[in-house]
């Protein structure tokens, strides 16, 4: 599963009464990839467009928490808050690798 896979997935499984397993397992997903993040060899989202779009969707696994209390809805929201972060650390990281690399050639 992709970035693009998972959040289809999840704003389906969000926007409908599925079962709850299937929340689980989408959040399972997507703490795997944001373990995985370190392991990208260049940016993931550059110009903070992926992290925008999981933010709205991380709103609605809130919305959606509040209405059902459902402990497979908590799990994604934080799930898909902790893959935010960690593709903006990674890309943050990478970027003061790279000023870190110019400072040096000036030397």
């Amino acid at each position: 599963m992709n970035l693009s896979e998972l959040l289809t997935a999840s704003r389906d499984a969000l926007s409908n009464t599925s079962n709850e397993a299937i929340l689980s397992s989408l959040a399972l997903e997507a703490e795997r990839m944001a373990d995985m993040t370190g392991w990208a060899i260049g940016p993931i989202d550059p110009q903070g467009k992926i992290a925008a779009v999981f933010v709205v969707l991380k709103q609605q696994a809130r919305q959606r928490f509040e209405e059902t209390q459902s402990p497979d809805v908590a799990q994604l929201h934080d799930a898909l808050a902790e893959l935010i972060n960690a593709i903006v650390r990674h890309d943050r990281d990478l970027d003061a690798d790279r000023g870190d690399d110019d400072e040096d050639e000036g030397v």
